[in-house]
């Protein structure tokens, strides 16, 4: 495995950007499912069982399923970075829009649908810009994580 295809100018952005993405992803799934479950007696806790959890944030899965076709048009005409950078912003969108509606079960479910979008744009985007950016015999090295 050579190392140094990882290190390339476009993929180490490219992996740095993956890495960031992932946070937002992985604390959103951490983050939301806690709100739901606790006790609303705490204030800020929305009361419901894990498997209503579950169901609620399905849809996110969902969305990501329904947005990744779109991000693969939107790479192909525009480019993966334009798709990685809407992907992002999106991302950033529904946290921001996550300080207004993280009171409800209905808004946890609107922020959650505006951030897994994000994250069908964005690693969509990824593999097109890293396998792009290195020559073909250090593909696997690349993108192997």
């Amino acid at each position: 495995m050579d190392l140094r295809a990882t290190a390339r100018p476009p993929v180490l952005p490219t992996s740095a950007a993956s890495v960031v993405v992932g946070f937002g992803m992985y604390a959103q799934s951490l983050i939301v499912p806690q709100l739901l479950q606790l006790p609303a007696e705490t204030g800020y806790g929305l009361g419901r069982s894990m498997p209503a959890m579950g169901l609620w944030m399905a849809p996110g899965g969902l969305v990501m399923m329904a947005v990744s076709p779109i991000g693969g048009r939107l790479s192909a005409t525009r480019g993966p970075k334009v798709t990685l950078l809407i992907g992002c912003l999106v991302i950033a969108a529904g946290y921001g829009v996550s300080l207004l509606l993280m009171g409800s079960m209905w808004g946890l479910m609107l922020v959650v649908r505006i951030c897994s979008a994000g994250v069908g744009f964005a690693y969509g985007a990824m593999p097109a810009l890293i396998l792009g950016a290195v020559p073909q015999s250090a593909t696997a090295s690349a993108s192997t994580p």
